[in-house]
């Protein structure tokens, strides 16, 4: 079984999106069945531009393989952003078009990652998982107000076109339950949040000090995301293997 594991950021980085997406790959590597893999197709640490960490582009280790594909500079704005995003999805698409993965898991915050994971896992025949942690077709007003109009028909046309091609679909929050039961009630769901860092979970909250996180270390998510990844298992089991010739076989 081959899993390719899609986040715009992926230790070291520093960014919530990164320490889910690497605390998840490591819950995954404890149960992975003998012979399967696991791809993580990310960025270059790239969150802030204060923080700078050697890193290989490409890192190999066991059944774990991670490619980290390098952006050019890019401001903050939705010109940068765009920008950036455009030349990691070119990136990702020709680093997984390079293997028949049956499953795709991608986690996303504003759609395009998820977006990208859709249209991977639709060209492999690859089963999907989306793991949303956050709703950007309503939240776009506050992030670029002075365009949301213009914005949120075509985000929304894909983000109805995503959520409709995933297998199973993991909610950060249950607030988010409301939202896309209106819209997409046919969908598989489940929540497993973001949890408590061990900085946290271990203090001692008796005294003044507080405990502050170490520059480059991945949080491990509480309980959550070693209960996700036990949970994604029976997904993949149940994901069609493929032959040579491209035939399945349940």
């Amino acid at each position: 079984m081959k899993i390719l594991v899609l986040s715009f950021y992926f230790r070291p980085d520093l960014s919530a999106g990164s320490f889910r997406a690497s605390a998840l790959v490591e819950a995954l590597l404890e149960v992975l069945p003998a012979g399967s893999s696991i791809d993580v197709i990310t960025t270059m640490p790239n969150r802030y531009s204060t923080f700078k960490q050697d890193v290989a582009e490409r890192e190999e280790a066991g059944p774990l393989r991670i490619r980290r594909i390098a952006l050019p500079s890019h401001r903050s704005d939705l010109r940068g952003q765009s920008r950036a995003f455009l030349h990691f999805a070119r990136g990702a698409s020709r680093e997984a078009a390079k293997v028949r993965y049956d499953i795709v898991f991608a986690t996303s915050s504003r759609l395009m990652t998820a977006a990208l994971g859709a249209r991977i896992a639709r060209r492999a025949r690859a089963r999907l998982y989306l793991d949303i942690r956050d709703i950007f077709v309503d939240t776009i007003g506050d992030v670029f107000p002075k365009i949301a109009a213009v914005l949120r028909p075509p985000l929304s046309a894909l983000e109805g076109w995503t959520v409709r091609r995933a297998d199973r679909i993991n909610l950060v929050s249950r607030g988010f339950e409301g939202y896309f039961l209106s819209r997409y009630p046919d969908r598989s769901y489940s929540w497993f949040t973001n949890g408590i860092d061990d900085e946290f979970l271990n203090a001692d909250w008796t005294t003044k000090e507080r405990p502050t996180r170490r520059a480059g270390r991945c949080s491990r998510f509480m309980p959550a995301t070693s209960a996700r990844a036990r949970a994604c298992m029976p997904f993949c089991r149940s994901s069609p293997l493929r032959s040579r010739d491209g035939s399945t076989s349940a």
